[in-house]
């Protein structure tokens, strides 16, 4: 961008220059025939000088544009025609890009992803409309943009569809988005090349959607050359928030048995949030997660919460309370007397400006009944802006005061957390492992024992989930640095493609677990020693100190 600003930055200052030029040969003809002045100093540029002849003696500062004008025309003509150019062989040269991935539609949530890309990768944009301010920048940053509708005939030729990695689809549209996969994948198909595999990411607004679409024959009848799968921001923010907030060490810290969330605002992310966290928070004693949900139209947000997770019931415990304001009024009660088993406060409403407004107010409330000091979790937009009032998020050394950030598009919308390559490589070596360890039962009698191009959607997504919890997994087994000499075994988990656990001579303090030659990877627990994050508490004295 700063490139572009050269020419004509050149262009204005000879101009001005000009201008002195003119007041130094004649003051009162520069203000009284001004048009004219610079009409001439214009002509300049265009190699049309004639009037300077006339002149016996031009100003030095005359003499300057007259002589740098023409050079300011021709490098300004070639620097468009050199853009120009740049762009039209981008964009021809796309068609024979290999491992690239694909970016349909180039909106605020596709801008925040490239955003964060870096040199490593390939990325090609389609975007449909020409007009859009994001391709300037997009091309700035060297990623190839192809002005079209990605429908049209031959554009999957032209962006390689078939030799990509990945195609992300960002229209903005459920609908389109939906057929975009259906028509990818029936082009990768037609190919004999079986060692191509295309990984297509189709972002949707409406997440019960793509939980119906999973088991959708189009998508997944032939899983050998095309893997479709869904995601959405209120999805990503939920499994980010859990897992750079984990309910169960704040749970263990506070001394509770059971892990409770309080919900402030119920909207398409609080509810994301409440299935996630119910289908994820599972622990070896047996309590369910709990949650309390405020908000001011509970009554009928819980009626349609129900109506659409008819059986949620059976694997968590929730309770809508309805409240029109929030204040220390808002905690009286049972309410209030539910405080102190908090693990979470989340703050889920429409606007930065609200939800930072109703974690102060709810932090104050907190501290003046003396309720235990559960950390507030803030939805924010973006990092900048109001988020840099909450704590953790400049990295900064900071008084710590209970209230963090989560669900900013920056963070959320990161090339990591969309593209997970990582994720991948570590679920294939799951199944893999799994995979060798039943080698003695027949694979057509049962569907996961195929390869992982082959294996069913459901399947796949098992082995994808068991990846994302796998930092979970580490967290249940917890070792203390003690050595009892060797009267304790020392055991080993290997595989998973060099991802291994070394469990040496110590002591487990999982509650109850066996010290003996295996170790249990599925237990999570909440009673747990807490494990800190980078030497920095996020609760400080067990939970006694207020924030």
């Amino acid at each position: 961008m700063r490139q572009k600003l050269i020419a004509p930055s050149a262009v204005l200052v000879l101009v001005i220059i000009g201008l002195w030029g003119q007041y130094v040969l004649a003051p009162e003809r520069l203000s009284d025939q001004f048009s004219t002045s610079l009409y001439q100093i214009v002509m300049l540029f265009f190699f049309s000088g004639e009037w300077t002849v006339e002149i016996d003696s031009l100003p030095i500062q005359i003499e300057l544009v007259r002589f740098f004008a023409p050079f300011a025309t021709v490098t300004s003509i070639i620097l468009v025609f050199a853009e120009n150019s740049r762009i039209t062989w981008s964009n021809y040269f796309a068609r024979f890009s290999h491992g690239h991935t694909i970016v349909v539609g180039l909106g605020d949530k596709s801008t925040q992803f490239l955003r964060t890309s870096d040199d490593k990768s390939t990325f090609v944009v389609v975007e449909r409309d020409p007009e859009n301010l994001a391709i300037n920048a997009a091309r700035s940053s060297g990623i190839t943009v192809i002005i079209g509708d990605i429908f049209d005939p031959g554009m999957f030729t032209r962006i390689a569809l078939r030799q990509a990695s990945t195609l992300l689809a960002f229209t903005g549209n459920d609908g389109t988005n939906v057929e975009l996969a259906i028509k990818s994948r029936y082009f990768v198909q037609q190919t004999n090349d079986r060692t191509r595999h295309l990984k297509v990411q189709i972002h949707l607004n409406e997440i019960n959607l793509a939980h119906q679409l999973e088991s959708y024959p189009k998508f997944f009848d032939d899983y050998s050359t095309t893997e479709v799968s869904f995601f959405s921001v209120f999805d990503l923010s939920a499994r980010l928030m859990l897992r750079d907030y984990p309910p169960e060490i704040f749970a263990d810290v506070a001394n509770q048995a059971q892990v409770h969330f309080m919900i402030y605002g119920f909207d398409r992310l609080a509810e994301t949030l409440v299935i996630e966290a119910a289908l994820l928070c599972h622990y070896a004693n047996n309590q369910k997660t709990r949650f309390t949900i405020i908000d001011e139209s509970a009554n009928s947000k819980s009626l349609a919460f129900v109506a659409e997770n008819p059986n949620l019931d059976r694997i968590c415990d929730y309770t809508f309370i309805s409240h029109a304001t929030l204040g220390s009024h808002t905690f009286s009660g049972d309410l209030k007397s539910q405080l102190p088993t908090v693990t979470q406060h989340i703050v889920c409403r429409d606007t930065d400006e609200e939800n930072l407004k109703i974690a102060l107010m709810l932090r104050t409330t907190l501290l003046e009944i003396k309720a235990s000091n559960a950390p507030i979790l803030v939805r924010m937009q973006q990092s900048s802006g109001l988020a840099q009032l909450l704590e953790s998020n400049t990295g900064a050394a900071e008084v710590p005061d209970g209230l963090f950030p989560f669900g900013m598009l920056d963070h959320v919308l990161h090339v990591d957390n969309v593209l997970t390559n990582r994720l991948d490589g570590l679920a294939q070596s799951i199944h893999q492992n799994y995979l060798a360890s039943q080698s003695d039962l027949n694979s057509r009698a049962h569907v996961a024992l195929k390869s992982w191009n082959d294996l069913p959607q459901l399947e796949r997504k098992q082995n994808l989930l068991k990846a994302d919890h796998w930092s979970i997994l580490l967290r249940a087994v917890v070792i203390a640095p003690a050595c009892i000499g060797n009267a304790l075994p020392s055991f080993q988990k290997k595989g998973l493609n060099g991802w291994h656990v070394q469990i040496t001579t110590g002591t487990l303090l999982t509650n109850s677990m066996m010290v003996g030659s295996m170790a249990s990877h599925e237990l999570r627990r909440p009673k747990l020693t807490p494990i800190w994050s980078n030497g920095k508490n996020y609760l400080k004295n067990n939970g006694n100190e207020k924030f």
